[in-house]
């Protein structure tokens, strides 16, 4: 099944130590503005040809008080000094406007600057029908 539509346009800044990573973006989320915050986890296991995986969960509020829950699985890998990654994301929320979003995943595509922390990232929604 091909990616779907566009579901978000993320821009934001990572900051941390330690492998722990912590973030902070704007997310625009099919027409809600709104905020994120999040942390990265460690990798759970070193990388393997030159691929990074680890994890990343956090809140979305939108601009309105609507609260969304995401957590991610992330790969990565730096491309020309460059932090090219993907990532499969799922959220939960109790927001009537936002219940489309309960048992939705996202294929998020993004690169960052590792001099900088800063990152642009697109999520498009996954169909589980065939």
């Amino acid at each position: 099944m091909p990616l779907g539509e566009i579901a978000y346009h993320e821009k934001g800044k990572n900051h941390g130590s330690r492998g722990i990573t912590f973030e902070h973006s704007e997310i625009d989320f099919r027409g809600s503005k709104g905020d994120s915050v999040g942390k990265g986890l460690p990798p759970p296991f070193p990388g393997l040809h030159d691929l990074t995986a680890g994890s990343a969960e956090g809140v979305w509020r939108s601009k309105d008080g609507e609260t969304v829950v995401w957590r991610s699985l992330v790969m990565s890998r730096e491309v020309k000094s460059r932090n090219r990654y993907i990532a499969v994301v799922t959220y939960t929320t109790d927001s009537p406007k936002l219940s489309w979003l309960n048992g939705r995943v996202v294929i998020a595509e993004g690169n960052g600057d590792p001099a900088t922390g800063e990152f642009t990232e697109t999520g498009y929604l996954w169909d589980w029908a065939d």
